[in-house]
């Protein structure tokens, strides 16, 4: 399977079996998502910039690889939190519905980085966060995306999970408008 970049569609046989976690820890929810993220790139050869782009998450080019974009380097998931259904063998998960859904949230989400790629899981569940509530969707329906199950004590509404309040603005970066005429003094100067 392979992303084709001038469509960003891709190609191929795009179908994963995973089996749907069922997880009560509600702290271990984001580095979940983004091992379920990474797993299924890292399946079909795709880079880290298949869901970072899609979701408005800003990375340096040369960074654009899964050895920068290892949560373990700064963050631990105790996988024994991890308990796989056992009622059935999972559920199928079409890439290129995936990717598509999240190409079209791009519009609404603000651009966002961080200095340390490990964070990543933390950017990724913000977005999602605001994926949810921008179109009413619940925590559980987010998290269903990804083959989880929360059935801890938490209630199911973005007030109880908060995952927009893992980051903080550490600035503001701005640009001239494109759609806006400038006037710009030093054209009209002469030499007396």
């Amino acid at each position: 399977m392979e992303l084709n970049k001038e469509e960003k569609v891709l190609t191929g046989k795009c179908l994963i079996q995973t089996p749907i976690w069922i997880i009560s820890e509600s702290s271990i929810l984001p580095l979940s998502i983004a091992d379920r993220i990474s797993g299924w790139l890292k399946e079909f050869n795709l880079l880290p910039n298949n869901i970072l782009d899609p979701l408005n998450i800003l990375i340096k080019s040369s960074h654009n690889s899964w050895e920068y974009f290892d949560y373990t380097n700064k963050h631990y998931l105790n996988k024994k939190l991890l308990h796989a259904s056992t009622e059935d063998s999972g559920i199928s998960i079409n890439l290129q519905e995936f990717f598509y859904f999240f190409s079209c949230c791009k519009r609404f989400l603000p651009k966002i980085q961080t200095d340390s790629d490990s964070d990543y899981p933390y950017l990724i569940s913000a977005q999602l966060q605001l994926i949810g509530e921008f179109y009413n969707m619940s925590p559980d329906q987010i998290l269903a995306i990804f083959a989880i199950i929360y059935d801890g004590k938490f209630s199911n509404d973005w007030e109880s999970f908060s995952w927009k309040l893992f980051l903080e603005r550490d600035y503001t970066s701005v640009s001239i408008s494109k759609n806006k005429n400038i006037f710009n003094n030093n054209l009209n100067l002469r030499s007396n």
